[in-house]
């Protein structure tokens, strides 16, 4: 990942933006209205989703790297270059390392949180806030937000279906608890297969 967001950087003029985007993002918008907003700090390489529930959104802020935004400029690529030889460190003695512990971890030394900045977690949203989402908002719009992340679900057929059930419900609103329902019944579903298989093993 860290390789080809500055292959990437690299191949493009300086002064733009480059967008790093999992492949189960649903992009719904154009990102560009207030992009320069999360750079007004010159000290700022990158913009990126922020991992939050209501709990902890004020004392503790996660970085999830599937969706960032880097500006493009010599101290971005040197701080992805350092990011990138902190996790390889940090692969030596643990192979399973993840780049989303390895960037926050990154994050806590020094003052290198203030190379970044969150991005609004009510445009760019984040997969275990779906079910609140359409229980808070009564009137679900796509356009409403840029991109949603459908994270924290395994598998391309379960990604698919959270997508499908936003499509559904941004055209027809009144659906939306019916539609959080079927999202309950599939993380249930899931749930009850994971115990009978521990069961099923012991």
């Amino acid at each position: 990942k860290w390789i080809l967001i500055v292959e990437v950087l690299k191949a493009t003029p300086k002064g733009c933006f480059v967008v790093f985007s999992d492949l189960d993002v649903l992009w719904s918008n154009s990102i560009e209205d207030g992009l320069e907003n999360y750079f007004s700090n010159s000290r700022v390489n990158m913009a990126g989703q922020l991992d939050w529930n209501t709990k902890s959104i004020e004392s503790k802020k996660y970085l999830c790297p599937g969706i960032m935004i880097w500006k493009n400029s010599n101290s971005s690529i040197s701080m992805i270059e350092d990011i990138r030889g902190f996790h390889e460190t940090k692969l030596l003695d643990d192979k399973n390392f993840p780049d989303d512990k390895a960037i926050n971890s990154w994050m806590k030394i020094d003052k290198n949180h203030e190379k970044i900045n969150f991005l609004s977690p009510n445009e760019f949203i984040i997969g275990h806030r779906l079910i609140a989402l359409l229980a808070e908002t009564s009137n679900f719009r796509l356009k409403n937000f840029k991109a949603f992340h459908a994270n924290y679900c395994l598998g391309a057929v379960r990604k698919r279906f959270r997508i499908k059930i936003l499509i559904l419900v941004s055209k027809f609103p009144s659906l939306r608890f019916f539609a959080a329902g079927l999202i309950l019944a599939d993380i249930a579903i899931v749930k009850l297969r994971q115990t009978s298989l521990k069961i099923f093993k012991h």
